[in-house]
C-alpha cells in the first residue's frame, strides 16, 4: 500500500511539473547574492531521458533556494543540432536553462566541465532522472555551511567499510545513510543521484585529468570524485532532507541500471585501482 500510494504521489508531482514547464514564463534563476559564492547546479543527459528531461530541470527552478545557474552539458554526437529541443525544455532555455558542450560521453561530464568552466562557484551535480525535493538546496546549503571544516555536502552517501587495516569490504556491502565513523566524514561516499555539493576548490586539481579518470573509473563517476576530495582531506557530510531527496522519475531509469553495473563488481575494482594509484588504504578514511 505505502508503495502505491509513494508511485501516485509521483505521477502527481510528474503532471504538475510537467505543466509548470509547459506554462510557466517567470524567471526561475536567483539574482540575490547568498554571502558567498554563486551556486551552479550542473547535469547531463542522454538521448532517451529527453523526454521526461524538463520534470527534473522545473523540480530545480522551484527550489526554496534558488540556484544562480542551471547548466546542461551535451554533446555533439549525441546532440548535432537542436532538433532534440522538446517545446518546455525551449521554454526552460528562456527562464534560465543554459545548454552547454562538452564531447566526451560519460557521467563525469555532469561535474568536471562545470569545475573548468566555473571554478569559483558551488557547484550542484543532479541527475536527469530524478524529481528533487524541494528542499534539497536548502538542506545541502546547511550541511555544509554547519560543516566543522571543509567538506563536500550529499542527500545520500555509503559508509565505506574495511575488513581489516589493509582491505576495504566490498562496495555492496558499505552502509547507507549510516553516521560517519569520523567527525569530518573521511569514510563517507556521495552518491551523485542524491544531488552534491561541491565547494570551491573542494577536489584535488587532478579531477580534471580526464584521461587518468577514463583508465581508472571509467564510468565509476562518484568514487573518482570521492578520491579526489580525499586528496585534499576535504570530509563529507551528509544532508537532512525532509522526507527524502527526491524520487526517479521511472523504474527503467538508466541510473537504476549503471547503479547495478556498477554494484555488481565493478564497483571494487575502480576502487580498488583508484586507491592503488594513489596509495590510499582504509586507515586513510578512518
Amino acid at each position: 500500500m505505502r508503495a502505491r500510494i509513494a508511485k501516485l504521489r509521483l505521477r502527481a508531482k510528474r503532471r504538475v511539473l510537467d505543466w509548470l514547464a509547459r506554462h510557466s514564463r517567470a524567471p526561475a534563476l536567483s539574482t540575490q547574492s547568498m554571502g558567498q559564492p554563486d551556486l551552479v547546479v550542473s547535469l547531463t543527459t542522454i538521448p532517451h531521458r529527453v523526454g521526461t528531461l524538463h520534470m527534473v530541470v522545473e523540480s530545480i527552478f522551484r527550489q526554496s533556494v534558488r540556484p544562480h545557474r542551471v547548466v546542461l552539458w551535451i554533446g555533439r554526437g549525441y546532440f548535432p543540432d537542436d532538433s532534440w529541443l522538446t517545446p518546455p525544455l525551449r521554454k526552460q532555455l528562456t527562464r534560465g536553462l543554459t545548454i552547454m558542450y562538452d564531447e566526451r560521453e560519460w557521467p563525469h561530464k555532469k561535474l568536471i566541465p562545470s569545475l573548468k568552466a566555473f571554478p569559483s562557484s558551488l557547484i550542484l551535480t543532479i541527475d536527469d532522472d530524478v524529481i528533487y525535493s524541494r528542499e534539497l538546496i536548502r538542506a545541502l546549503l546547511d550541511a555544509h555551511e554547519g560543516a566543522k571544516g571543509p567538506c563536500v555536502a550529499a542527500s545520500l552517501t555509503r559508509r565505506v567499510l574495511a575488513t581489516s587495516p589493509d582491505c576495504f569490504s566490498p562496495y555492496a556491502q558499505w552502509l547507507q545513510n549510516v553516521p560517519s565513523t569520523d567527525a569530518r566524514g573521511f569514510d563517507l561516499l556521495p552518491l551523485g543521484v542524491g544531488g552534491v555539493l561541491y565547494p570551491p576548490d573542494s577536489l584535488h586539481p587532478d579531477v580534471l585529468n580526464e584521461d587518468l579518470a577514463l583508465q581508472l573509473a571509467p564510468k565509476q563517476d562518484d568514487l573518482w570524485f570521492k578520491m579526489m576530495a580525499l586528496r585534499n582531506a576535504v570530509g563529507v557530510v551528509q544532508a537532512n532532507v525532509p522526507h527524502g531527496f527526491g524520487a526517479v522519475v521511472a523504474e527503467s531509469s538508466q541510473s537504476i541500471s549503471l547503479w547495478a553495473h556498477n554494484v555488481r563488481g565493478h564497483n571494487d575494482a575502480a576502487w580498488d585501482k583508484l586507491c592503488k594509484e594513489f596509495d590510499v588504504g582504509p586507515s586513510d578514511l578512518m
